[in-house]
């Protein structure tokens, strides 16, 4: 009787053991549609642009991105009724915090359109656009969490993808799988966590993984998105970092490309963008390149999207300068990289007809890419 009462222990025991593995493998991820979405349009006096947000947990976040600008603005917001909402920008300057732009923002019925209103920080409305849709908003999340009486550890994820169907579910699969990449290397350790909280308990470490995706291309040939993360482990420093992604269509199969498949093996290539990288930081006033006879960056990151009008280059904080400048990015028009660019890659130089084309869509030298 004692050997059978032992058993069931045993078999109630590897159960519960087996339970709590597979919840700390998982962490409880999920993929789910949120409130938002991505859109693209015109806006006079500005050019081609791509706003997304998403709401979760109760805020409003997102990215407006300039597609002839480098670095995006972050955007923060608010919900004025069911279909409407109010975004601004701010940026640091002179020590402190100043609003530098101002979106009123409504949902047309069909759901596919948005009514906007651009306006200065005073409200006065400069420019009125209308973007559409293209595509919805969705969030990956997990966490993990070991906490008795208060203390313990906690892990969070959480980053928006556009979520997006029909011709573009292989591009889907490789966002998910390119986010899927970041998630498993900050919630690793888990094990390790569980094995800390119990030998300190006094300690409670509470890690948040936050991010805002930044659309730089997206169509049925390329998707190009940057992801500004905030990957919080603990300690001061600027912990922002950018993740990107790129995958284009070809010959009916989607793939990720490279930097260096931009451009033509024997162009020179790399020495030239380390050197109008060089300039552009100086320019920016990244303290690592004031000096001008630095001439070109050490190496170049393997960080870059591409946009209608340029490929744009990122340096995270601490690679150009201090944590306190931030991170910058680089913003290189075509116009200045036509006779280095691949004629058989996702960007391509016809050099006869002086046209460029993005994932197969019409560029003109002195314009944007038609899609």
């Amino acid at each position: 009787m004692g050997a059978v009462r032992n058993k069931r222990w045993w078999v109630a025991g590897a159960v519960v053991v087996g339970l709590l593995g597979l919840w700390l493998a998982t962490g409880g991820r999920r993929a789910a549609l949120v409130p938002g979405g991505y859109f693209a349009g015109e806006i006079a006096g500005v050019g081609s642009v791509f706003l997304g947000f998403v709401e979760y947990d109760g805020e409003v976040t997102g990215s407006l991105v300039r597609s002839a600008v480098g670095k995006a603005d972050d955007l923060d917001g608010t919900w004025i009724d069911a279909d409407s909402f109010h975004l601004t920008s701010a940026c640091w300057t002179n020590g402190g915090w100043v609003t530098n732009l101002v979106l009123d923002l409504a949902m047309r019925e069909s759901g596919r359109e948005l009514d906007g209103r651009w306006k200065d920080e005073t409200g006065g409305v400069l420019r009125s656009f209308r973007f559409k849709r293209i595509a919805d908003a969705a969030v990956v999340k997990s966490s993990f969490s070991m906490r008795m009486g208060g203390v313990g550890h906690r892990r969070r994820f959480v980053c928006p993808v556009p979520q997006l169907d029909g011709t573009s579910v292989q591009f889907q699969r490789l966002i998910l799988d390119q986010v899927g990449q970041m998630e498993r290397l900050f919630m690793d350790g888990r094990l390790k966590q569980l094995v800390e909280s119990v030998r300190w308990p006094s300690v409670f470490n509470e890690w948040d993984f936050s991010a805002v995706c930044q659309v730089r291309r997206l169509d049925s040939n390329v998707c190009s998105l940057a992801l500004s993360t905030y990957p919080y482990m603990g300690g001061n420093g600027n912990w922002q970092r950018y993740q990107t992604i790129n995958l284009w269509s070809s010959n009916g199969w989607v793939t990720a490309f490279q930097l260096r498949d931009l451009f033509r093996r024997d162009s020179g290539w790399e020495l030239k963008l380390r050197q109008a990288c060089a300039r552009q930081l100086r320019e920016l006033g990244a303290s690592d390149y004031r000096d001008p006879d630095i001439e070109t960056v050490k190496a170049l990151p393997e960080l870059f999207t591409v946009s209608d009008e340029g490929v744009q280059i990122y340096f995270d904080p601490y690679t150009a300068g201090s944590g306190a400048e931030g991170a910058f990015v680089v913003h290189l028009p075509f116009v200045q990289l036509a006779g280095m660019l691949a004629t058989n890659g996702p960007v391509m130089w016809r050099g006869e007809a002086k046209r460029m084309t993005v994932g197969g869509l019409d560029w003109a030298g002195a314009g944007r890419c038609r899609g």
